[in-house]
């Protein structure tokens, strides 16, 4: 009977025990890794061109972007040409389509003024013939129409070329055969889990499957951070932008599987204190902190809790101490 009376009573008191609130970092950074898919060195196809090439501007190991030149045939050079769609039909004032947009979103990535249209006006044909002059077109005489042949289409808007396959003095190469290679081109950078890219090796790349199940999105107000350099995400927020693709490439080994990245995300103003001293009640979200001999009870919100430590907005001040076992001392929020 004694024993058991005893083990209703607290023989010692239990002793409060304060710790102090820390500020938190402005961001923070998640592991993330991109799951790497690269496409076979792609062949430059000629268009249907006539003629001889008079000089040659593409060299093995060079970089070609869209809009360099590629080769001169007969004194016109013949421009790279990054578009959805490749041109396949002689344009002229009045045509509409496709190809057209294409075309203009073309110029349009050069600088020049012409509008967001699939119909050439002939306003926008002007600036269609300043072009085509531009580039050795003789247009004495007016520009009757757009030549397709005028563009070599190139899948990427940089790629390395790894062959060339024209020489000046020769004839110009017929429709189809290639006038350059380029090297194996990365064509996605997948935002994954860390343990997806863990997993991926060349006996066992990843699948779609797998990049659905391990996918990361990237949130509106946060970054994706390769190395030390700031890369733009898809509209999807779960992959690279193509756009930035050939940067990635240029920072990993050729045919690379794997990278590693970070999505960092701005904080919100927020202190750290030990997840312990966030009380939770009827009485709602709370943390005791000491001030000076007395102590106060301030409303919190959890944001994150992380390895025994709680993200939390309060009207606290980092270095104030704060409660860590409230719940053990009869604390409460009210």
């Amino acid at each position: 009977m004694l024993y058991q009376h005893l083990s209703t009573k607290t023989i010692v008191a239990t002793q409060e025990v304060w710790a102090p609130a820390l500020s938190a970092e402005e961001t923070r950074a998640q592991a993330a890794g991109l799951a790497l898919e690269w496409s076979d060195g792609a062949e430059l196809p000629a268009p249907a061109w006539s003629g001889t090439v008079v000089r040659v501007y593409v060299q093995p190991g060079g970089v070609l972007k869209s809009g360099d030149a590629v080769v001169d045939v007969d004194g016109v050079k013949r421009i790279a040409a990054f578009m959805n769609v490749p041109l396949y039909r002689a344009l002229g004032p009045g045509s509409t389509g496709e190809d057209v947009k294409a075309l203009l979103e073309f110029l349009r990535s050069r600088g020049i003024d012409v509008p967001d249209s699939d119909r050439l006006s002939w306003d926008t044909w002007l600036q269609v013939s300043s072009f085509a002059k531009s580039i050795g077109v003789d247009t004495t005489q007016g520009l009757q129409s757009f030549d397709p042949g005028w563009l070599v289409f190139i899948p990427a808007a940089e790629l390395t070329v790894s062959e060339v396959h024209v020489k000046a003095g020769r004839p110009a190469p017929a429709g189809g055969e290639p006038v350059a290679t380029a090297i194996d081109q990365l064509v996605s950078a997948h935002i994954v889990t860390p343990e997806a890219i863990a997993e991926i090796t060349e006996d066992n790349p990843i699948t779609p499957e797998a990049i659905a199940s391990s996918t990361v999105t990237v949130p509106e107000d946060a970054v994706v951070l390769v190395g030390q350099n700031e890369f733009a995400v898809d509209e999807a927020r779960t992959a690279i932008d193509p756009a930035a693709l050939p940067q990635i490439a240029d920072g990993v080994t050729q045919g690379a599987l794997t990278s590693s990245a970070r999505v960092v995300t701005p904080q919100p103003a927020a202190i750290v204190v030990p997840a312990a001293a966030v009380l939770t009640g009827t009485d709602g979200t709370c943390v005791v902190v000491r001030d000076g001999d007395r102590r106060r009870v301030v409303v919190a919100e959890t944001i994150e809790s992380v390895d025994g430590t709680s993200l939390i907005a309060a009207k606290v001040k980092a270095g104030e101490s704060v409660l860590v076992n409230p719940t053990a001392t009869g604390a409460t929020c009210a």
